[in-house]
């Protein structure tokens, strides 16, 4: 048994509101715990000071002026029981936002744009330009604009056209 939990039952004995079976287990703790035991001496002691001292009675008029300011007195508007509401209700709300966007964020860039062939050549370290050495040994004009029109019709961009 922890110490915290033996002050409590250390209260409750005091009232006597303690099952025998947790007096029990009490008992067992304080053998063991000195400093426990010290407490339960002092709270014994202020418990015979406070139950020795005699408090004065309350003047006849005490509670009927009680009941009086409890009658009088306002109720809680409903604004403030909506605004206590509303200032724990917002920071639940922003962070239920923060969760939406970045879901929306991560759920939508998933899909990776495709990569034009000059990307893909130049990804694998390869040459984007051999097409166009083709043409630019060719030597006839002729030849160059026919070799232009067909590597062009090989693609599907509209770009290169």
């Amino acid at each position: 048994m922890k110490c915290q939990e033996a002050e409590k039952l250390i209260h409750r004995l005091l009232d006597g509101r303690l099952p025998p079976q947790e007096i029990r287990h009490l008992e067992e703790h304080l053998a063991e715990c000195s400093a426990c035991t010290q407490k339960k001496k002092e709270y014994e002691w202020l418990q015979q000071n406070l139950q020795s001292l005699n408090f004065p009675e309350p003047q006849p008029d005490y509670w009927e002026k009680i009941r009086r300011r409890l009658k009088t007195s306002p109720s809680p508007s409903p604004l403030l029981t909506w605004k206590k509401w509303a200032l724990r209700a917002v920071p639940v709300a922003l962070i239920f936002l923060i969760i939406l966007a970045t879901a929306i964020i991560f759920l939508t860039s998933s899909s990776s744009p495709q990569m034009s062939q000059t990307e893909l050549l130049l990804l694998q370290n390869s040459n984007p330009f051999i097409e166009s050495q083709a043409i630019f040994t060719e030597t006839s004009p002729i030849d160059k604009n026919l070799r232009l029109i067909f590597s062009s019709l090989e693609t599907n961009t509209e770009l290169r056209r």
